[in-house]
């Protein structure tokens, strides 16, 4: 079961005075190959937008989130690949149908 729908993902950027800082990237954007500019660790983006992504990490990691390592803005806690990344069972599963009123 996908994440997001779940509640177990998240999208995060940064924000610095009410804008949007450097990520390299626009969320959401497409991983083109070769320099997959969406990677947590790109080396093709600036400085500025790595020195970005780390601070964006470290606080991630720090409140237990795992990176989807292909776009730096997707972050999981509690669903099927949190769980198997961090050898614990998943919190957050899919709903029953029946189970929606």
């Amino acid at each position: 079961m996908a994440g997001h729908p779940t509640g177990g993902a998240i999208d995060v950027t940064l924000l610095k005075d009410g804008k949007e800082v450097d990520m390299g990237t626009e969320f959401n954007d497409i991983p083109y190959e070769p320099e997959n500019l969406t990677y947590l660790y790109s080396d093709f983006i600036s400085e500025a937008a790595k020195e970005n992504r780390k601070i964006l990490f470290e606080g991630m990691e720090k409140a237990g989130f795992i990176n989807y390592p292909t776009e730096w803005w997707h972050w999981s806690y509690g669903d099927c690949y949190w769980a198997c990344l961090t050898h614990r069972d998943a919190i957050y599963s899919g709903v029953k149908e029946e189970d929606i009123v």
